[in-house]
């Protein structure tokens, strides 16, 4: 990939997130990056090859933020609250593929290769951290893993996401927010879950009182969650 157009991917997300995906022309990345466009045909197929380069290119950052996360020094715990931090730095440091991905879900969803990406990037060293963590006392023994995983992961991004398309501002300090990802503070509120006796209630009570499936139902009764300030 040329140097050019390496470097002009900050700006080719924000064409987009401000156009809009159909409202987008060749013409607009190519006057917006200085890149001439029949350079840029020359190494995509058109706006949608564009598109999937910018995601992939965020998610490769996501899974290296990740692994290095997940494999440093502590207690399982601590470093799903590290994985936490590191996916949603990368999230803020890269706004308008944020907007870009809220705003045409269905378009990435279409995209089979950044679904198995997702997978390496951020559900393979979870799910290593979770048995890990059954280990080292960090939680009980989880029971269905891949659903614990993808609940962090969905309770993590989409509102991230939701935030950095609408630009709200942190409510509480992130700190609060990374202790709330991982299971270490206690609910403000009762659970609802538990409350109600549905599904999710059996796989919280399996892994224990301090587990991090206990942030992705809890996590959504407490108003604008700060993904912010990233520290």
């Amino acid at each position: 990939m040329p140097v050019a157009i390496a470097t002009s991917e900050a700006v080719m997300a924000e064409t987009f997130a401000q156009r809009g995906f159909e409202d987008t022309r060749m013409e607009d990345l190519a006057e917006a990056t200085g890149v001439p466009k029949a350079t840029l045909y020359y190494h995509f197929g058109g706006k949608e090859e564009i598109l999937a380069w910018l995601l992939r290119s965020t998610l490769a950052a996501v899974g290296e933020a990740v692994a290095q996360a997940a494999s440093g020094p502590g207690t399982a715990r601590r470093r799903l609250e590290a994985v936490v931090r590191a996916q949603l730095r990368v999230m803020a440091e890269r706004p308008a593929a944020c907007r870009i991905l809220i705003a045409d879900l269905g378009r990435a969803a279409r995209m089979p290769d950044l679904a198995e990406g997702v997978g390496r990037a951020f559900h393979a060293p979870v799910l290593g951290l979770l048995a890990e963590g059954a280990t080292d006392g960090s939680w009980h023994k989880v029971k269905d893993p891949n659903t614990v995983a993808s609940s962090i992961f969905g309770a993590v991004v989409i509102p991230a996401l939701v935030s950095r398309t609408i630009r709200t501002a942190p409510s509480r300090n992130s700190s609060s927010y990374f202790r709330r990802v991982s299971g270490m503070a206690t609910p403000h509120r009762p659970c609802l879950h538990c409350e109600r006796g549905d599904a999710q209630t059996r796989i919280h009570h399996s892994i224990g009182k301090r587990s991090p499936i206990e942030f992705e139902h809890h996590y959504r009764q407490t108003a604008n969650p700060p993904i912010g300030e990233l520290a």
